[in-house]
């Protein structure tokens, strides 16, 4: 999965025989998780989570810096292996 930074995440899924769902997590974010009744479906679930993670982050980690320090921000491209 590819985030609009360009970001390549991997997930892994399967499906729970018990409710007949499928479920999955993001590998490189941690708390991005999730379920859905198919893979079309978990595949944007798990992207939606992906991106509400690292908004929460992005927020919450700018707030916290920026009241101690004069802080400066630059954009870091991550290449994924």
């Amino acid at each position: 999965m590819k985030n609009a930074t360009g970001m390549t995440l991997t997930f892994m899924m399967k499906k729970c025989v018990s409710s007949n769902k499928w479920i999955g997590r993001v590998l490189e974010v941690p708390g991005a998780m999730s379920q859905a009744s198919s893979k079309e479906e978990l595949r944007t679930n798990l992207a939606d989570a992906a991106r509400t993670v690292f908004a929460y982050h992005k927020e919450h980690s700018r707030h916290g810096f920026i009241k101690q320090s004069v802080a400066e921000q630059e954009v870091l491209s991550l290449q994924m292996a």
